[in-house]
């Protein structure tokens, strides 16, 4: 899984930097705090360094203005986390990398995805408003929560990923999910589908 990673000082050469960067199970890539989007499909881990807290705490107000489900953040554990914030998605450092795994796993399993007013959320339930929605497998939510995090997904990746298949591996499996996601999509909105492209890619678009 693909985490974003912001540090508020921006150092890459960071104590917590090199921490994070010795954990193999995640796909961590560093963004600057400016760049992150508020809308973003991606897990974001926010880290608060030891510096002053009182800047620090000026920019996160800010921040948790538009706050996003897809926000963790990393805070010292010398920090007063009362003062900061009601936001309960914290995970206090120093940490093992053991308990720091499982602490990011939970939160992983618990994100929303949006793409335009589609939202599917924790449970598999893909909504087109506030009324309307389906019901999506597992392997359908999975491939939905790709498409909206990249907007174009190699089927190969899916069948790798979601399917659990070796590209060598001759399935039908993959077109047999795809039909059924399309009649789910049809169902729930005539704005949303999904094609293949000349390159063996997967592409969602709305009309």
């Amino acid at each position: 899984m693909k985490i974003c990673v912001t540090i508020f000082n921006n150092s890459l050469d960071s104590h917590i930097c090199n921490f994070i960067n010795s954990i193999n199970n995640f796909d961590f890539f560093f963004k600057k705090l400016e760049a992150i989007d508020d809308k973003t499909n991606v897990l974001t881990l926010i880290i608060l360094t030891n510096q002053s807290q009182r800047n620090q705490t000026k920019i996160l107000k800010k921040l948790l203005k538009h706050i996003n489900s897809n926000f963790i953040f990393l805070i010292p554990s010398s920090w007063d986390r009362n003062s900061i914030m009601t936001h309960n998605k914290t995970i206090n450092y120093p940490i093992k990398i053991s308990d720091f795994e499982k602490s990011l796993l939970k939160y992983a399993n618990n994100i929303s995805a949006s793409f335009e007013n589609f939202i599917l959320n924790n449970q598999n339930l893909l909504f087109a408003n506030k009324q309307k929605h389906i019901y999506l497998t597992e392997p359908e939510a999975h491939i939905i929560k790709l498409l909206f995090e990249s907007k174009k997904v190699s089927k190969y990746r899916i069948k790798k990923e979601v399917l659990k298949l070796k590209s060598e591996v001759e399935s039908k499996s993959l077109e047999t999910h795809l039909y059924r996601l399309r009649k789910k999509l049809s169902l729930l909105s005539s704005n949303i589908f999904i094609k293949s492209d000349d390159n063996n890619n997967l592409v969602i678009e709305k009309n």
